[in-house]
């Protein structure tokens, strides 16, 4: 993900650049084509497989960070997620961390407090995983609004006190020497 990020940079400051169409059509009929994948893998009930469990196992992460990595490219190229996207994601992503933070402790005291082996079945794990997401996310919100959105505004202070101080000195009166006209020919 990070490689893509780097791309985006690269891309994203060449002027005028953007994806074609069949790229960008490429990549929707791959999205709903692994949306339509992951349906079938959530509902379907099949008997266990050893060559499929390698296969998701050795896949799971690195197709979720390839797809991650392309939407990243693709929507900051052609800028189709500006505008009122923006509005959208920019909290999100400003939550990212403190989710992941707040998710991983839900986690290990939902683990460590448990006194039996514990046993999922399909309903079981979607109702942990719905508690979790939703608890990590209150975490979050309470760990962003404390911590990093205080640190956040006084960051953006103390920048725009120093552009004003840059801009100040930038800014000077010219010397006698630069006011005279000078006199290439007499």
């Amino acid at each position: 993900m990070y490689a893509a990020h780097v791309y985006r940079g690269i891309r994203a400051s060449e002027p005028n650049y953007k994806f074609s169409h069949p790229t960008l059509r490429l990549w929707a009929i791959f999205w709903s084509y692994i949306a339509w994948m992951t349906s079938v893998v959530y509902f379907y009930e099949y008997d266990y497989n050893l060559w499929v469990s390698v296969v998701y196992a050795f896949a799971f992460r690195l197709v979720f960070a390839v797809l991650v990595s392309a939407f990243i490219i693709v929507s900051t190229v052609n800028s189709c997620f500006q505008g009122t996207w923006k509005l959208i994601f920019a909290p999100i992503s400003r939550l990212a961390y403190s989710a992941y933070i707040g998710g991983l402790t839900m986690q290990l005291y939902y683990t460590a407090s448990t006194r039996t082996p514990l046993y999922f079945n399909l309903i079981r794990l979607t109702w942990i995983t719905i508690g979790d997401i939703t608890n990590g996310f209150f975490i979050a919100f309470f760990l962003y609004m404390l911590i990093e959105s205080p640190f956040e505004n006084l960051l953006k202070l103390l920048i725009g006190k120093m552009k004003e101080e840059i801009h100040k000195a930038e800014e000077r009166t010219p010397n006698d020497v630069e006011m005279t006209p000078r006199n290439i020919e007499e």
